[in-house]
């Protein structure tokens, strides 16, 4: 286990030799083999989830950046700092599948929004309709603090159990459990940023290469049956909507 968490923690070579030396952690060697084993595996298990399962697929990326350092330096061998981008996906097996022909019926309500765009009134109603809840909720969060506090002492209140310190219902409850767990699986860094629309019409046929669907046969399936969920930050969503609307 210290020798997976060192690992991971950008330990260098030379060290983990000094360490496995005073039998405290695994050999550098061992521990690069360990991960790649460990790293194939779930490459392997998350692949055979998205190909054979209905659920929507939830996956984000975002950009990183890794110095790669060297101790010995000379012209081939120096420091170089990459510029890449890292996936991961989610993945709950207690998900509701999706129907089939769902992208179409995506694809219909995108069109029946365009004819009947929402106007301010709209927007005002909606609003209108939830603030109660966020007000109730809003109220309860400051309740909550107070009780919380040390200072007020609420074991020893006499009034503890009354039902108005109850917390507000759920508006739309997710459910938990271990039976609800959500599974992360990391897909495999590239050296390639998200800073323009190329870059993320090289990323997507990317990650779907990993996840084994750049077969023609299978892409055509996804984009008739399935729904890809990506999720990122605002310069991620805005590329991915500005290509979604050039197509």
């Amino acid at each position: 286990m210290l020798a997976i968490y060192f690992k991971f923690h950008s330990t260098s070579a030379k060290a983990f030799d000094t360490l496995h030396a005073l039998g405290l952690t695994m050999s550098f060697k061992w521990t690069t083999e360990a991960v790649s084993r460990m790293s194939q595996l779930k490459m392997g298990e998350v692949r055979v989830l998205v190909q054979t399962e209905r659920q929507p697929q939830k996956l984000t990326y975002d950009n990183l950046e890794i110095a790669f350092r060297v101790f010995s330096k000379c012209i081939c061998n120096l420091d170089e700092f990459m510029s890449g981008t890292a996936c991961t996906v989610y993945y709950n097996v207690n998900t509701t599948p999706l129907s089939p022909g769902v992208n179409q019926l995506l694809k219909d309500k995108h069109a029946e929004g365009l004819e009947n765009p929402l106007s301010g009134l709209d927007l005002f109603q909606m609003a209108n309709k939830s603030q109660l809840y966020i007000d109730t909720h809003a109220e309860y969060l400051i309740l909550e603090f107070l009780l919380r506090h040390p200072n007020f002492e609420l074991a020893t209140y006499d009034g503890k159990e009354h039902p108005i310190l109850d917390p507000p219902s759920s508006v739309r409850q997710l459910p938990t459990g271990p039976e609800h767990f959500t599974e992360q699986y990391l897909l495999g860094t590239v050296p390639q940023s998200e800073a323009s629309y190329e870059d993320h019409l090289k990323l997507i046929p990317e990650w779907l290469s990993q996840l084994g669907l750049n077969d023609e046969n299978m892409t055509r399936e996804i984009a008739d049956n399935h729904l890809f969920f990506f999720m990122g930050d605002q310069l991620t969503v805005s590329h991915l909507w500005g290509l979604y609307k050039q197509r």
